[in-house]
């Protein structure tokens, strides 16, 4: 989804879980359609800037479910997941930072938010069944855009511009230009 508002692009997914069986073509289908969303949403920058109507920073709004550690919900749920989990981390990492990247070299600045997510929680199998075993904040949402906020400290002259936004109990609320 990309939207603008208040002087802001904002990207937005939901249920981006790069493994998702996308129409049944697994993984490559599903980050077929993934980039050429980023490419359509790097486009749609470029013609605002042409028309005069650049928005003043790029959100992403990262509303988490970037991979599967949910299991036992329904019987076809891991015949759909073709990566291991360390697979899907790099995959995931590499997509935000592709994102991040992609703006940063347009010459706008980024926020990147995180929340916590039912596909990140730490489960384990309980006499209930897969329950989350830790707090909300222990959450594979937070640490992906961790990853990607120490990649992005690590070279602040090209990403002095991007800051991120975390929230770590399911709730996250922001002033942007003024809103």
């Amino acid at each position: 989804q990309c939207i603008t508002v208040e002087g802001s692009l904002y990207l937005a997914g939901r249920d981006l879980v790069v493994t998702h069986n996308s129409e049944g073509g697994g993984t490559p289908a599903t980050l077929d359609h993934l980039l050429g969303s980023f490419t359509a949403f790097r486009d749609h920058r470029k013609m605002l800037d042409r028309t005069k109507r650049r928005p003043s920073e790029v959100v992403i709004a990262n509303t988490g479910d970037l991979t599967e550690r949910m299991f036992g919900h329904y019987p076809s749920q891991m015949s759909t997941v073709d990566l291991n989990e360390r697979e899907q981390h790099r995959v995931a990492r590499r997509l935000l930072m592709r994102l991040v990247d992609d703006a940063v070299d347009d010459g706008y600045p980024v926020l990147m938010t995180a929340v916590p997510c039912n596909h990140g929680e730490n489960r384990g199998n309980t006499s209930k069944g897969m329950k989350a075993i830790s707090t909300p904040d222990d959450n594979v949402s937070l640490m992906l855009v961790e990853a990607i906020e120490e990649s992005c400290a690590a070279n602040p002259d090209r990403y002095g511009a991007v800051r991120f936004a975390y929230a770590p109990n399911h709730v996250l609320a922001l002033p942007i230009d003024g809103i």
